[in-house]
């Protein structure tokens, strides 16, 4: 991207898209420089300046930009088109980020006629911040009616909420069709936050009531307990989480069992895992509590997998529990104080998931392993484990191909098809190539960057220690190609 951006046949707008999309690929220091190299060969150009006040504003980082952004408005304010009012509004974000929010109001106030969308949506912001709420308000629906944007949309709903308005936020987002589940979940959790991290409890229920009763899909709803959980607020995402719960408990038995999980992660969040897991044991009769396991593994609850899970009931829901601390027990590494337990309960044990689990330890050779995958359900099983196995010992593109097949063997959304999934999603997340994951590829794509492996060749395999090794797998089993090009994916892969 660096050097897409420094071909000086392109034009600004691709040479500035280049260095944005650059922006958590690079170190700052150096996208700023590349910024600076952009901006000193186009100085006329409106999109290098554009892109780097975008950039500088995502970092909260303005305090040099008002200068060279008042200068090119001040030579380019005749230019024909909407390029002028974008860069006073953006000239107005700058200022409201420096705490001045009355001289962003007069950057942009003489283009509210031009209906000009960001002219608009600043001055709002500008408004809303200076307490103009009855003006903000007028300003943001125009916005929104004019527009329809997602951005619109959460604009009025951030005017409404600071204004103390929760029902009138809920209800204009709720007559909204255009908001799609990936709106709610990033920019709506992350407005919500925005206004209240600060709040009361009172105000963050007051807030939250009438959005968890809007038809909206409860998982697509948990994304502001989990975004407050994210800022550092777990008692805010206990709160609202124990507002939204009662949906899950009246669906299904899996819902029911993440609703009470997902309470317990929230409550270990304040710092007692003890009185966490003394509230979950009080939740889920003990006839039930196999049934956690499903919900605790994919949300790294180990403790609940150990101490809560109970393998009792049938056979196959007791070996479900051990499959499922088997997996827990690989992912934590060889460190894991529940190995000896996990080889100890596998000896003399029988059935698929048996076999399946002490795959896991390296006890089951791959023919085995195939037989027992007779059927889509049991195939995309086998697909999830040998991921997780690969994934574990530092063989990343073999478990990037494991993980891709799960789901096309079975395309439910829960279970081994929906983990492996996530566990692609989490990688593209990161943005790295395969071969230089972190050490730890199933750590937050928030958490600093662990020091980086090196996939190996499959010529020479990487020793490992006896219970984390994969057994040897024939030629038709996956091998991970994205090697051969260093981890990086030229378009459209055919599975193996």
């Amino acid at each position: 991207l660096l050097a897409f951006a420094r071909v000086h046949a392109r034009t600004a707008d691709t040479r500035s898209r280049a260095l944005s999309d650059a922006a958590g690929l690079v170190a700052d220091d150096a996208l700023e420089d590349a910024w600076r190299a952009l901006r000193r060969d186009l100085p006329e150009a409106w999109a290098p300046l554009d892109g780097w006040t975008r950039w500088r504003l995502d970092r909260r980082a303005v305090a040099d930009v008002e200068a060279p952004l008042t200068a090119w408005i001040r030579t380019h304010s005749a230019l024909p088109g909407a390029v002028p009012m974008r860069a006073r509004a953006r000239l107005a974000a700058v200022l409201r980020a420096s705490g001045r929010a009355a001289d962003a109001w007069r950057a942009v106030e003489a283009d509210q006629q031009t209906l000009v969308d960001d002219s608009l949506a600043e001055g709002a912001r500008a408004l809303l911040a200076m307490g103009q709420y009855d003006n903000a308000e007028q300003l943001a629906r125009a916005l929104r009616t004019r527009y329809g944007t997602p951005d619109a949309a959460a604009l009025v709903a951030e005017v409404l909420w600071t204004r103390a308005q929760p029902d009138a936020a809920a209800a204009a987002l709720g007559q909204d069709a255009r908001l799609t589940d990936d709106v709610w979940q990033t920019l709506l959790a992350a407005c919500f936050v925005r206004v209240h991290a600060a709040a009361s409890a009172e105000q963050v229920t007051r807030a939250f009531t009438p959005l968890a009763q809007l038809n909206v899909d409860p998982h697509v709803l948990a994304a502001i307990p989990a975004a407050l959980l994210r800022a550092g607020r777990p008692g805010f995402a206990v709160l609202t989480w124990d507002l939204l719960a009662p949906r899950f408990d009246a669906g299904t038995p899996a819902m029911r069992m993440l609703a009470a999980v997902q309470g317990y992660v929230y409550r270990r969040a304040l710092g007692d895992e003890a009185a966490a897991r003394a509230w979950l044991i009080d939740r889920v009769p003990a006839p039930q509590r196999a049934s956690l396991a499903d919900a605790a593994y994919p949300l790294d609850a180990h403790e609940v997998l150990w101490n809560v899970a109970e393998p009792t009931g049938t056979v196959a829901a007791a070996e479900r529990v051990w499959l499922l601390r088997a997996a827990a027990s690989l992912v934590a590494g060889p460190a894991d104080p529940h190995r000896a337990e996990v080889r100890a309960h596998y000896q003399g044990t029988a059935g698929a998931d048996a076999t399946l689990g002490r795959s896991l330890i390296g006890e089951v050779p791959w023919e085995s392993l195939r037989a027992a995958a007779d059927t889509s359900h049991r195939r995309a099983q086998v697909s999830y484990f040998m991921g997780i196995r690969a994934a574990s010992a530092g063989r990343f593109a073999e478990a990037s191909d494991w993980f891709q097949l799960a789901p096309m063997f079975d395309g439910s959304p829960d279970g081994e098809p929906c983990w492996a999934r996530a566990w692609l999603a989490r990688w593209a997340a990161r943005t790295v190539p395969l071969a230089d994951l972190a050490a730890h590829p199933w750590a937050s794509p928030d958490a600093p960057a662990a020091p980086t492996v090196t996939a190996p060749s499959p010529a020479a395999p990487s020793p490992a220690a006896p219970d984390t090794a994969a057994p040897d797998a024939p030629d038709d089993a996956p091998r991970g190609r994205h090697r051969r090009h260093g981890g990086a994916h030229h378009g459209r892969r055919r599975h193996p």
